[in-house]
């Protein structure tokens, strides 16, 4: 009787023992798989930590080419004026000077009709001298 109880006992703590080596192996593979989730983990916290410096940079230069192209639009919009302020300053000169031409024909136009006018006195002139010549040799 007291070998059977021996031999179940040894049977029992066999049996036990390789239930413990079971869940020693188990552990062992969970501390394995704790081990790579860590690492992994810690490459997520990098990559992410990188991702974050990454985005930050991207918004610095986008705040950067933003600034950048609200100097240009005004320097385009002081250009623009600049350009509008001369295209008016030459529509005046333009103006002025059609005046001026104008002013030029009108005065060239009187000029000419006293040139004629005078022409026309000279000849005039010249007739009654001719006329009264004849009349001078006579006396």
């Amino acid at each position: 009787i007291i070998e059977d109880q021996n031999q179940k006992l040894e049977d029992e703590k066999k049996a036990l023992q390789s239930q413990l080596e079971g869940q020693m192996q188990k552990l062992k593979e969970l501390s394995e798989k704790s081990k790579l989730m860590e690492k992994q983990m810690e490459t997520f916290e990098t990559e992410k930590k990188q991702s974050l410096s990454d985005l930050e940079k991207q918004r610095k230069r986008s705040k950067q080419i933003e600034t950048e192209n609200k100097g240009l639009l005004y320097e385009i919009e002081k250009e623009k004026k600049s350009s509008q302020q001369v295209l008016e300053k030459m529509k005046k000169q333009m103006q002025t000077l059609d005046t001026e031409k104008k002013q030029s024909i009108s005065d060239l136009e009187k000029q000419t009709k006293r040139t004629e006018q005078l022409e026309t006195e000279k000849r005039n002139l010249l007739r009654q001298l001719e006329e009264k010549k004849p009349v001078s040799e006579e006396n």
